[in-house]
């Protein structure tokens, strides 16, 4: 087997150094005030602190705080130098010292390969297991930086990245006047052109399948003309590769061949070349083929679930992807320049968070757009102005997002979001217009791409079946079929007798409530209703009526439906929009979350009798449910992981039970008499959780395979049993819109 080429910021020799260093904490040292010092020399260079940059001559070096302390604290310890203990008690204080070792390399590392530039600085270690400055005399004909180390910090020479990124920006007056008139004409004239030919803010008149083999085909990516696509072809013997197809024709052969799972291709803007990424034996590779086929090569690697959808600078030069060094790393953009393999870092997410993903790279190369995942499932679209260098946040709904792409002249951007339910594709404009939907569907529809001259938008498209799965509380509970599907069925709801159940199905490609006998009866419509999407189903305690949320005309309420199925649906009155409805143990209250008092989802409470709502939370709250004796309300929050509890009784405050509990898995929580069930992602993968009142702490189930994100959880009679909604089969499409 051929071995794997050392990566960007080896995990593996970052653990393997953790661990056979043995640190000690010591005191913990006063912090350092960066406002406290002053610019310096050393050697050739120009420490700016506050600027957080290191300059000399044309390069400069934007620093990171840990970087720009290090360099400050080295300095100051002179010729003696200053122990590496010390050094990351400064810099990272004494919690987790078994990875101060791999944190520490990562700056040592950056130190040696830029300020060795020259020659004129040298990082050396001392006796005293430290670190000191040596400064000498440059050496004469040595000015370029080394190849980069693969443990060097990323989030540097951020001036590089943008240089890279806005290529071609610039346009040269050195000609004179009469050159600059005829430039601008013909600038004019390019304009009227595009204008002509292309299409700003297009609506969709029709939609066309351009890839309907058996299995998934995923990823597409256009040709720099339109006329073809790349996609990767997941079949149902379980190989995926890279095949191109013409649109006129449909035509499709191979592009790829060999080990492994070929994914996320990408279409260089000049053609020549198609990126992708390679999941094999041997790990996870960023990798180039010529788009004749052939000439295969690896520029990178994507492990820890990283790279994903990458995108291309406009001269094809670099290209941008997701990197992470370690699972408990955040993602970060990353821009590697194909001429040298030097990786750069281009976003800054915290540390702590899952970080950012999606790339992509306007038309006119000015801005890029990302996702940045705060926490599992509350994810945002930010946007970077490389002339600002600050990322815009443009979405504020901490909804799951599942592709990005810049439609024509970079004015709006497609992504394919949950904000309304399942993924749809949505317009988000960069003046602040409304969200648009663009291609109604109750199918899921993710990761859209559109031609540079933004007629064409292609994605994929969902067909999925699924089934209701029967679990335990057993850790090695396999689950069993409690009801097979005929469509996109989720969200049962369960009598408190077990005998009927309401859940949500897309039969007929519309959703619709459905009630039947459990767990084989016939099922019969209950809503009459024309709506977008319909979630959260929940019976009410006397049996007769469902409340559940629904969206009509891009707007989501609550509704209330007699589970009988005669009359029509009543649409619970508030400002606003509202979801998540669950009901009191009497019966009595309606309890959903909304955002009549602001933007942030807050919990409510309001009497089917009537009267007024009333606000419950103030810090954020989604899915309230109340315990069986009505004496508190457990829920979770939009914007961050866990668990929480809060007196029923008005006032109060809100109280952190546990963790594990990510807000994408809002719909898929459960009150009952002892415990409340929900499910947990502790590395990814969904794993049924209870939190348990008695003992105070959460007890680990079974991992629940295939299972959706809006699948929610009903419970049997027994107590000890629980149902949730898993994929049966799937199958995905590559659909082609038109847009005028």
């Amino acid at each position: 087997m051929k071995k794997k080429p050392t990566g960007f910021l080896d995990i593996v020799r970052q653990k393997r150094a953790a661990q056979n260093i043995n640190w000690s904490r010591g005191p913990l040292p006063p912090p350092i005030e960066l406002s406290g010092y002053a610019d310096f020399s050393l050697g050739t260079w120009q420490v700016e602190v506050k600027g957080a940059c290191l300059r000399r001559e044309h390069r400069a070096f934007e620093l990171d705080e840990q970087v720009l302390k290090a360099i400050i604290l080295i300095h100051q310890a002179g010729s003696e130098g200053i122990r590496r203990d010390t050094l990351c008690l400064h810099l990272y204080g004494p919690v987790r010292p078994e990875n101060h070792p791999a944190k520490l390399r990562r700056i040592t590392s950056f130190l040696r390969r830029v300020l060795g530039d020259d020659g004129s600085v040298r990082l050396l270690n001392t006796p005293n297991d430290g670190y000191a400055f040596e400064i000498g005399q440059p050496i004469e004909g040595r000015s370029q930086v080394p190849e980069p180390d693969p443990d060097a910090p990323m989030r540097m020479e951020t001036r590089t990245v943008r240089a890279y990124l806005g290529r071609g920006r610039r346009r040269g007056l050195a000609f004179g006047a009469a050159i600059g008139v005829v430039i601008a004409l013909a600038l004019v004239l390019i304009l009227l052109v595009e204008r002509r030919e292309g299409v700003l803010y297009g609506q969709v008149i029709k939609t066309v399948v351009i890839a309907h083999e058996p299995g998934q085909q995923l990823s597409p990516s256009f040709s720099p003309d339109g006329s073809r696509i790349v996609y990767s072809w997941l079949k149902l013997d379980g190989s995926q590769k890279l095949y191109i197809r013409s649109i006129e024709t449909g035509e499709a052969h191979a592009l790829t061949d060999g080990p492994g799972r070929d994914e996320n291709p990408v279409w260089a803007p000049k053609g020549g070349q198609i990126a992708f990424t390679r999941r094999g034996a041997d790990g996870c590779a960023v990798m180039l083929v010529a788009a004749t086929g052939g000439g295969e090569h690896r520029i990178g690697d994507c492990e820890f679930r990283s790279a994903g959808q990458m995108a291309w600078s406009r001269d094809g030069s670099a290209i941008t992807f997701a990197h992470r060094n370690s699972w408990e790393s955040p993602g970060q953009i990353v821009l590697t320049n194909l001429a040298d393999n030097k990786v750069y870092g281009v976003t800054q997410p915290t540390v702590g968070m899952p970080g950012d993903s999606q790339p992509a790279l306007s038309t006119t190369g000015k801005r890029l757009a990302f996702v940045r995942t705060r926490t599992a499932g509350s994810e945002d679209l930010q946007v970077l102005e490389f002339d600002s260098g600050k990322p815009v946040r443009m979405t504020f709904d901490f909804a799951p997002i599942n592709g990005t792409a810049w439609e024509q002249g970079g004015h709006s951007i497609v992504v394919s979001s949950s904000r309304r339910g399942e993924d749809g594709l949505w317009r988000i404009r960069m003046d602040g217009a409304p969200a648009e939907r663009l291609v109604p569907s109750t199918d899921p529809q993710r990761r859209p791409v559109v031609t540079d001259d933004g007629r064409g938008l292609a994605y994929e498209h969902w067909r999925v079946t699924t089934r209701f799965v029967r679990y335990s509380t057993d850790t090695e509970s396999p689950g069993h079929d409690f009801r097979r599907g005929t469509a996109l069925e989720r969200g049962l709801s369960l009598s408190n007798d077990g005998h009927l159940g309401v859940y949500v199905s897309n039969l007929g490609d519309q959703d619709r409530l459905y009630v039947a006998n459990m767990p084989d009866g016939v099922p019969r419509p209950i809503t009459k209703g024309a709506y977008d999407y319909i979630e959260t189903p929940r019976i009410s305690p006397d049996g007769k009526t469902v409340a559940f949320t629904a969206v009509s005309k891009g707007h989501l309420d609550v509704y209330l439906a007699d589970i009988s199925g005669n009359g029509s649906e009543t649409r619970v009155n508030g400002d606003g929009e509202s979801h998540a409805p669950a009901w009191s143990h009497d019966g009595k209250t309606l309890y959903f979350s909304s955002t009549r008092q602001g933007k942030r989802w807050q919990l409510f409470r309001q009497r089917i009798d009537g009267g007024p709502a009333e606000q419950l939370t103030a810090e954020g709250g989604l899915a309230g449910q109340e315990s069986t004796d009505g004496q508190w309300l457990y829920f979770v929050r939009p914007d961050r992981k866990g668990l929480w509890q809060r007196s029923t009784a008005p006032g109060g405050d809100d109280q952190f039970l546990t963790g594990e509990l990510s807000p994408i898995d809002w719909r898929n929580l459960l009150v009952s008499g002892d415990a409340v069930w929900f499910i947990s992602r502790p590395a990814g993968d969904p794993t049924l959780v209870r939190f348990v009142f008695a003992k105070g702490r959460t007890e680990q189930g079974p991992l629940v395979l295939g299972l959706l994100t809006d699948s929610g959880i009903a419970l049997l009679p027994d107590g000890k049993d629980v149902v949730l909604s898993a994929v049966a089969d799937t199958q995905v499409d590559i659909e082609l819109a038109t847009l005028q």
